[in-house]
């Protein structure tokens, strides 16, 4: 019986990612591919003679379980395009610009997006505002639009993989059973290294490649449309500071787009319609085209396309859940890991899911499910689980040339797939989580050795 189980999931993969590749090809909304998923798994349910009636509630189970990441989502579309009209998002453009020595431009390239991904939590967003200024300014200095694109990408993912205010992070959190803010801490942690190490890789690229100049009409325009008061920072300090004080994240976030409109209306001067407007459906600066497209955006519609990828793709862990679909593949995994162990298992299982499912989440939804087994016949925490999953999956979606993780920020810059060797961040992140599990599993078999004692399973959080 689980050959027959195992041959027709199989056969959904098959449709399934046959769906994915035409949507990739054909330039289509992942949307499709993700509905065209669902009708082939609860197909395959149905021919393994579970009821309908079954089947959805099932489905139900997976959504009910993507509830929180979903408010979230829509709240961070609120938030970004709050941030925009209160002139949050202009004040760090602005500054930022101001203060980029040109010796280390690249470096700051890197940096500034970096910092910005971190308050806004959007990979997208980030590249699509300070990501495109800086490409601007940099190649109005000679340097190679490659590095700067690649220096840019790469501190949109330090934001996009560990940031309270990221879907993605939220989403993790949601698909491994863990809180959000307790996972904050552990994921910084693990960022110190990387980050480091990214940081030495763009300064020698700044040496080799310095900036002649960093002044643009850009920051004329802020100036022009923004009063740049320090106001405008206080929805970025609420969003940095209310986690610490372990404030919810959905009450961080409520607080931060509340003053982010208190701020617009009184220190921006916009109408209460015009907050609203901007709530929803996103911020149009007044000024040019090309103004209005790096400052303008955000807004509770523009997360629609995610909210559906995420609420349709959630419907396939109730259905793994409760048909047993995956057992095969779980058995797998675990020989897998008896050979290699957990992390680099997890590492493998996330290349494999970035390259089949074409997109971050879908990638996330489909690891967490296939591993999962593994992290609970072992008793590991699942913090340590989601952080694993941070390591792997939500970094790794940006080095898959058809990921649209991948093509979305590259694109946004105009640039190519020449870029992808020097997402330096990207690389070194799971590989030095590769390192870190090394190391303490050769520490933990000398502490067996000399103390005679079992080591603790996942207390390095």
């Amino acid at each position: 019986m689980s050959v027959v189980i195992s041959l027709i999931t199989i056969i959904a993969s098959v449709f399934f990612f046959a769906g994915v590749i035409s949507c990739v090809i054909l330039n289509l909304n992942m949307v499709y591919a993700v509905a065209f998923g669902a009708v082939c798994f609860v197909t395959a349910a149905l021919v393994q003679r579970f009821l309908l009636r079954d089947i959805l509630k099932m489905m139900f189970k997976g959504i009910k379980s993507s509830f929180g990441v979903v408010l979230n989502i829509f709240f961070i579309g609120i938030l970004t395009g709050l941030w925009r009209s209160s002139g949050t998002i202009a004040f760090f453009v602005y500054y930022g610009i101001k203060i980029i020595p040109p010796k280390f431009f690249l470096l700051f390239a890197y940096l500034i997006p970096a910092l910005l991904s971190y308050l806004i939590g959007t990979c997208y967003g980030t590249t699509g505002t300070v990501g495109v200024v800086l490409l601007v300014l940099g190649t109005s200095g000679g340097i190679d639009p490659i590095y700067i694109c690649a220096a840019v990408v790469c501190g949109a993912f330090f934001g996009d993989r560990a940031a309270i205010t990221s879907g993605n992070t939220n989403l993790v959190a949601a698909c491994t059973g863990t809180e959000v803010r307790g996972n904050l801490k552990p994921l910084l942690i693990n960022a110190i290294a990387p980050t480091l190490l990214t940081c030495v890789f763009f300064t020698v690229l700044s040496f080799s490649n310095p900036s002649s100049a960093t002044s643009s009409g850009i920051a004329e325009d802020i100036k022009l449309t923004f009063s740049l008061t320090p106001w405008t920072l206080v929805p970025a300090v609420l969003i940095l500071l209310l986690p610490i004080l372990k404030v919810s994240v959905k009450i961080a976030m409520s607080l931060s787009f509340l003053s982010a409109g208190v701020i617009s209306f009184f220190v921006q001067k916009m109408s209460f319609i015009e907050i609203l407007k901007t709530a929803v459906f996103g911020f149009v600066p007044r000024g040019t085209d090309s103004f209005s497209q790096l400052i303008g955006g955000g807004g509770f519609m523009s997360m629609l396309n995610v909210f559906f990828l995420i609420l349709i793709s959630s419907t396939y862990s109730g259905i793994f859940a409760g048909t047993g679909m995956l057992k095969a593949e779980e058995r797998v995994l675990e020989r897998i890991t008896e050979k290699i162990g957990v992390f680099p298992t997890t590492l493998l299982t996330a290349l494999f899911t970035n390259c089949v499912g074409c997109s971050q989440t879908l990638a996330v939804i489909l690891h967490t499910q296939l591993v999962r087994s593994v992290y609970e016949k072992r008793n590991i925490p699942k913090k340590e689980f989601a952080v694993n999953v941070s390591d792997t999956s939500s970094v790794i979606a940006g080095l898959i040339p058809w990921n649209i993780s991948c093509t979305v920020p590259l694109g946004m810059l105009g640039a190519g797939m020449n870029v992808i060797p020097f997402l330096f961040f990207l690389y070194i992140t799971p590989l030095c989580s590769l390192v870190r599990y090394y190391v303490i599993g050769i520490m933990e078999k000398r502490q067996k050795k000399t103390a005679g004692s079992q080591p603790a399973v996942g207390k390095r959080f």
